[in-house]
């Protein structure tokens, strides 16, 4: 083979190796402030169970039977990280009070990336400090994957290597206070008693003595005039 031939054979190598890369981690970069692993050897015909502890509780994965080769061993990678856009795409979503942004990684013995995407690979989140998950891609940005059953998130590798915990506010129920009404008084109506104008007993004297008096005067006058003629 020429020289000119190396050179082309060299540069498509190149050119495939980075397309791995990039198809692998293909995300903006993100500020890692914390990272954990767990390491086991695939058993054929068994489940490849790891699991790491997040500080506010633990990511436990599950990668089928013989996904990976017997014998091999398999490396799982969380890492805590910072990241401006999904941290604007999580700004915009006004029900989340806290969250914790993970990406998530699969290697194998010599270093090299498996990314499992849709292998049916599961990821079980026990905390009691999140109740939704979701994936993140600069593509399609958030994807809610689950909700909280207790404290356990239950959700797939799909094809993110991103994930996001989230902690969202929970309404409280309004409670039923009966209205306050005014206690209902009865008005104090003033008793309806007849008006006493004076005493009747008194008042019918009175009358009596005039009209005693009036036949008195009556009687005199009727004499006075019997004497005058």
């Amino acid at each position: 083979m020429n020289t000119k031939k190396l050179i082309v054979a060299a540069m498509a190598a190149a050119v495939a190796v980075s397309s791995t890369v990039i198809s692998v981690s293909a995300l903006t970069p993100g500020i890692t402030s914390n990272s954990v692993s767990d390491e086991k050897v695939a058993v054929a015909g068994t489940k490849t169970e790891l699991s790491v502890n997040i500080g506010d509780g633990t990511v436990n994965a599950a990668i089928p039977a013989d996904v990976v080769t017997a014998g091999e061993k398999v490396k799982f990678t969380v890492d805590t990280v910072t990241n401006v856009d999904v941290e604007a795409a999580l700004a915009k979503t006004p029900d989340i009070v806290t969250s914790k942004i993970l990406d998530l990684y699969f290697f194998d013995e010599d270093g090299e990336a498996m990314p499992f995407y849709n292998a049916g690979v599961e990821l079980v989140v026990d905390s009691a400090s999140y109740d939704v998950v979701y994936s993140f891609t600069d593509e399609e940005g958030l994807k809610k994957l689950a909700t909280a059953d207790g404290n356990t998130l239950k959700f797939t590798v799909d094809g993110s290597s991103r994930y996001v915990l989230a902690k969202t506010k929970t309404e409280e129920p309004t409670s039923q206070q009966p209205s306050q009404q005014p206690s209902q008084q009865p008005s104090q109506q003033p008793s309806q008693q007849p008006t006493n104008t004076g005493d009747s007993t008194a008042t019918a004297g009175v009358f009596a003595v005039v009209g005693l008096a009036a036949l008195g005067t009556a009687l005199v006058a009727s004499k006075s005039k019997k004497h005058a003629k």
